[in-house]
Protein backbone atom coordinates (compact mmCIF):
# COMPACT_ATOMS: atom_id res chain seq x y z
CA UNK A 1 0.00 0.00 0.00
CA UNK A 2 2.77 2.46 0.94
CA UNK A 3 4.62 1.74 -2.30
CA UNK A 4 1.49 2.77 -4.21
CA UNK A 5 1.35 6.05 -2.29
CA UNK A 6 4.90 6.85 -3.37
CA UNK A 7 3.88 6.70 -7.04
CA UNK A 8 1.09 9.30 -6.79
CA UNK A 9 3.25 12.24 -7.83
CA UNK A 10 4.75 10.41 -10.81
CA UNK A 11 3.81 11.16 -14.39
CA UNK A 12 3.96 9.16 -17.61
CA UNK A 13 7.59 8.27 -18.31
CA UNK A 14 8.03 9.65 -21.82
CA UNK A 15 11.76 8.97 -21.75
CA UNK A 16 11.27 5.20 -21.45
CA UNK A 17 7.95 4.78 -23.26
CA UNK A 18 6.38 6.23 -26.38
CA UNK A 19 2.64 6.75 -26.15
CA UNK A 20 0.49 5.04 -28.73
CA UNK A 21 -0.97 7.30 -31.42
CA UNK A 22 -4.30 8.48 -30.04
CA UNK A 23 -5.58 8.94 -33.60
CA UNK A 24 -4.96 5.32 -34.55
CA UNK A 25 -8.06 3.75 -35.99
CA UNK A 26 -9.74 1.07 -33.95
CA UNK A 27 -8.61 -2.37 -35.06
CA UNK A 28 -10.17 -5.79 -34.64
CA UNK A 29 -10.50 -6.58 -30.91
CA UNK A 30 -7.89 -8.79 -29.29
CA UNK A 31 -9.67 -10.35 -26.29
CA UNK A 32 -6.81 -12.75 -25.45
CA UNK A 33 -4.38 -9.85 -25.08
CA UNK A 34 -6.77 -7.87 -22.90
CA UNK A 35 -7.46 -10.94 -20.69
CA UNK A 36 -3.73 -11.54 -20.29
CA UNK A 37 -3.14 -7.92 -19.29
CA UNK A 38 -5.93 -8.01 -16.69
CA UNK A 39 -5.02 -11.42 -15.22
CA UNK A 40 -3.65 -11.13 -11.69
CA UNK A 41 -4.33 -7.42 -11.60
CA UNK A 42 -4.52 -7.34 -7.81
CA UNK A 43 -0.84 -8.25 -7.55
CA UNK A 44 2.36 -6.51 -8.52
CA UNK A 45 5.35 -7.58 -10.51
CA UNK A 46 6.12 -8.49 -14.08
CA UNK A 47 4.42 -10.73 -16.64
CA UNK A 48 5.91 -11.25 -20.11
CA UNK A 49 3.90 -12.25 -23.15
CA UNK A 50 4.93 -13.02 -26.71
CA UNK A 51 3.16 -12.91 -30.04
CA UNK A 52 4.72 -13.70 -33.42
CA UNK A 53 2.81 -12.59 -36.48
CA UNK A 54 3.07 -12.91 -40.24
CA UNK A 55 1.35 -9.50 -40.46
CA UNK A 56 3.26 -7.41 -37.95
CA UNK A 57 1.51 -4.20 -39.05
CA UNK A 58 -1.92 -5.66 -38.28
CA UNK A 59 -0.71 -7.06 -34.94
CA UNK A 60 0.71 -3.63 -34.07
CA UNK A 61 -2.63 -1.98 -34.89
CA UNK A 62 -4.46 -4.50 -32.70
CA UNK A 63 -2.00 -3.94 -29.84
CA UNK A 64 -2.49 -0.16 -30.15
CA UNK A 65 -6.26 -0.63 -30.03
CA UNK A 66 -6.03 -2.57 -26.75
CA UNK A 67 -3.56 -0.05 -25.32
CA UNK A 68 -5.78 2.93 -26.16
CA UNK A 69 -8.64 1.27 -24.31
CA UNK A 70 -6.50 0.39 -21.28
CA UNK A 71 -4.93 3.85 -20.98
CA UNK A 72 -8.26 5.68 -21.10
CA UNK A 73 -7.62 7.41 -24.42
CA UNK A 74 -10.85 6.07 -25.93
CA UNK A 75 -12.80 7.19 -22.83
CA UNK A 76 -11.26 10.66 -23.08
CA UNK A 77 -12.10 10.87 -26.79
CA UNK A 78 -15.72 9.96 -26.02
CA UNK A 79 -16.11 12.89 -23.63
CA UNK A 80 -18.43 15.52 -25.12
CA UNK A 81 -16.53 18.58 -23.87
CA UNK A 82 -13.59 19.95 -21.88
CA UNK A 83 -15.49 19.75 -18.58
CA UNK A 84 -16.18 16.04 -19.08
CA UNK A 85 -12.52 15.44 -19.98
CA UNK A 86 -11.37 17.26 -16.84
CA UNK A 87 -13.85 15.27 -14.73
CA UNK A 88 -12.50 12.01 -16.18
CA UNK A 89 -8.90 13.01 -15.46
CA UNK A 90 -9.80 13.90 -11.87
CA UNK A 91 -11.58 10.58 -11.37
CA UNK A 92 -8.50 8.74 -12.65
CA UNK A 93 -6.23 10.65 -10.23
CA UNK A 94 -8.67 10.02 -7.37
CA UNK A 95 -8.69 6.27 -8.10
CA UNK A 96 -4.87 6.32 -8.20
CA UNK A 97 -4.91 7.90 -4.73
CA UNK A 98 -7.29 5.27 -3.34
CA UNK A 99 -4.51 2.85 -2.39
CA UNK A 100 -6.95 0.68 -0.45
CA UNK A 101 -9.06 0.22 -3.60
CA UNK A 102 -8.56 -3.11 -5.36
CA UNK A 103 -7.63 -2.62 -9.00
CA UNK A 104 -10.25 -3.57 -11.53
CA UNK A 105 -10.74 -3.85 -15.29
CA UNK A 106 -12.00 -0.27 -15.53
CA UNK A 107 -8.93 1.32 -13.95
CA UNK A 108 -6.76 3.40 -16.28
CA UNK A 109 -3.30 2.11 -17.17
CA UNK A 110 -0.14 3.59 -18.58
CA UNK A 111 0.64 2.08 -21.98
CA UNK A 112 3.53 2.60 -24.33
CA UNK A 113 6.04 1.04 -26.63
CA UNK A 114 9.81 1.02 -26.40
CA UNK A 115 11.67 2.27 -29.43
CA UNK A 116 14.87 0.67 -30.66
CA UNK A 117 16.59 3.89 -29.57
CA UNK A 118 19.40 3.30 -27.06
CA UNK A 119 18.22 6.26 -24.94
CA UNK A 120 14.76 4.76 -24.51
CA UNK A 121 16.22 1.40 -23.56
CA UNK A 122 18.49 3.11 -21.03
CA UNK A 123 15.54 5.06 -19.57
CA UNK A 124 13.62 1.79 -19.25
CA UNK A 125 16.38 0.57 -16.92
CA UNK A 126 15.20 3.22 -14.42
CA UNK A 127 11.49 2.75 -15.11
CA UNK A 128 9.02 2.07 -12.30
CA UNK A 129 5.31 1.87 -13.08
CA UNK A 130 3.14 4.58 -11.50
CA UNK A 131 -0.02 2.55 -12.17
CA UNK A 132 -0.69 -0.76 -13.94
CA UNK A 133 1.40 -0.55 -17.10
CA UNK A 134 1.41 -2.27 -20.50
CA UNK A 135 4.67 -2.06 -22.46
CA UNK A 136 5.31 -3.32 -25.98
CA UNK A 137 8.72 -4.30 -27.32
CA UNK A 138 8.57 -4.61 -31.10
CA UNK A 139 11.38 -4.80 -33.64
CA UNK A 140 13.95 -4.68 -30.87
CA UNK A 141 17.05 -6.86 -31.27
CA UNK A 142 16.79 -10.16 -29.34
CA UNK A 143 19.91 -9.33 -27.30
CA UNK A 144 18.35 -6.06 -26.16
CA UNK A 145 15.06 -7.81 -25.34
CA UNK A 146 16.89 -10.32 -23.17
CA UNK A 147 18.80 -7.62 -21.27
CA UNK A 148 15.69 -5.45 -20.87
CA UNK A 149 13.53 -8.31 -19.58
CA UNK A 150 16.27 -9.49 -17.24
CA UNK A 151 16.62 -6.02 -15.76
CA UNK A 152 12.85 -5.55 -15.37
CA UNK A 153 12.52 -8.99 -13.78
CA UNK A 154 15.28 -8.22 -11.26
CA UNK A 155 13.62 -4.94 -10.26
CA UNK A 156 9.99 -6.08 -10.42
CA UNK A 157 9.69 -7.08 -6.73
CA UNK A 158 10.02 -3.37 -5.89
CA UNK A 159 7.20 -2.35 -8.28
CA UNK A 160 4.04 -1.09 -6.62
CA UNK A 161 1.94 -1.90 -9.68
CA UNK A 162 1.68 -4.74 -12.20
CA UNK A 163 3.76 -4.49 -15.37
CA UNK A 164 2.82 -6.39 -18.53
CA UNK A 165 5.44 -6.56 -21.28
CA UNK A 166 4.44 -7.88 -24.70
CA UNK A 167 7.24 -8.87 -27.07
CA UNK A 168 5.81 -8.53 -30.55
CA UNK A 169 7.77 -10.19 -33.33
CA UNK A 170 7.71 -11.52 -36.83
CA UNK A 171 6.47 -15.03 -37.52
CA UNK A 172 10.03 -16.41 -37.49
CA UNK A 173 10.92 -14.81 -34.13
CA UNK A 174 11.45 -16.95 -31.08
CA UNK A 175 9.84 -16.30 -27.72
CA UNK A 176 11.99 -14.98 -24.89
CA UNK A 177 12.43 -17.37 -21.98
CA UNK A 178 9.49 -17.40 -19.60
CA UNK A 179 7.15 -15.54 -21.98
CA UNK A 180 3.55 -16.68 -22.30
CA UNK A 181 2.24 -17.04 -25.85
CA UNK A 182 -0.64 -14.63 -26.54
CA UNK A 183 -2.81 -16.11 -29.31
CA UNK A 184 -4.39 -13.93 -31.96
Amino acid sequence: MWRRLLTLGASFDGAALRAFDANASAAEPWPALRRWCLAGLSGTGLAVGFHASVDLDLATQRVASVALELDGTRLLQACPDAVARLRLKLVVKLRDAMVWHARGPLDVWDCGWVSADAGARQALRQFKPRRPTFVVLSLVAPAHISVTLGDLKARSPSFAHPLRVLVLGRADASAPGGAVHIPA
